[in-house]
């Protein structure tokens, strides 16, 4: 191989792999963005889960539709955590 050839191939090499890198990293940027907001919203759920509990736990309230509300929100959102992993519950 003369060294003009090799010159063009390593030329054309790390363009390539600086090609790669970029799209890379600009793919792992995209996929991370907006996480923190999911989080946040996944935190004021659970925030507001619990208050909810302790609601009903303080007014001794066992029965009702607002009791079923929250048990089936909770189970809602414990079977799609679950669902997520990939675990399944009859």
């Amino acid at each position: 191989m003369n060294t003009k050839m090799l010159s063009l191939y390593c030329s054309a090499q790390i363009s390539v792999r600086n090609f790669v890198d970029t799209q890379a990293t600009a793919l792992r940027e995209r996929r991370e963005s907006g996480q923190a907001t999911l989080e946040y919203v996944a935190l004021i759920v659970l925030l507001a889960a619990a208050l909810a509990v302790g609601f009903i736990a303080m007014q001794g309230i066992t029965k009702g539709p607002l009791v079923d509300f929250v048990q089936n929100v909770i189970k809602a959102g414990l079977n799609a955590a679950l669902k997520a992993l990939g675990i399944t519950v009859e």
